[in-house]
């Protein structure tokens, strides 16, 4: 039975964090949440793609270890990105991860929001990068102009799916 639950801690990473001075199970996002998640992420899921296609999944490389993270280089440059850019949307889905309601993830320390952005990457690193990074990469290869049959993903390259260069 060990073994099952060793198994299932790999396949559905929970993760325990200390925020606020109360212990937070992190957990992958339920399937009913995903609606929600992706809707908010819609408008950020660019800054995760290019950071994905310039890094693979280290740009996910995020390891908490006893209330204290580690993260790479290229996780940090994500992170930083995800808050410039992502703002409100970013917030609700920590909100999410946690399980809290938002203005208790708006009223943590930054050593504590930091740790939540953190552990939500870690616990979640599947869900971007196996399950909504290739949905987007599809969706994004049907549009005009992309080549069909491609070996790069269909995104390569692009910093911005929806930007316009100016003579357009």
């Amino acid at each position: 039975m060990a073994t099952e639950m060793n198994e299932l801690d790999v396949l559905f990473p929970n993760h325990k964090v200390i925020l606020a001075g109360e212990e937070i199970q992190l957990r992958p996002f339920p399937f009913g949440a995903w609606p929600e998640v992706i809707a908010k992420a819609a408008g950020i899921v660019q800054i995760v793609i290019d950071a994905y296609q310039e890094h693979g999944r280290q740009a996910f490389d995020v390891s908490l270890d006893q209330d204290n993270f580690h993260m790479g280089a290229s996780t940090f440059q994500l992170m930083v990105r995800l808050f410039s850019e992502g703002g409100d949307n970013l917030l609700d889905i920590l909100a999410i991860c946690a399980n809290k309601p938002r203005a208790w993830v708006d009223a943590l320390d930054g050593d504590d929001g930091l740790t939540l952005l953190a552990g939500t990457l870690m616990v979640n690193r599947d869900f971007f990068s196996r399950r909504v990074l290739p949905k987007f990469q599809t969706l994004l290869g049907g549009l005009p102009g992309q080549k069909e049959n491609q070996e790069t993903p269909p995104v390569a390259g692009r910093k911005s799916a929806g930007a316009k260069s100016p003579n357009t």
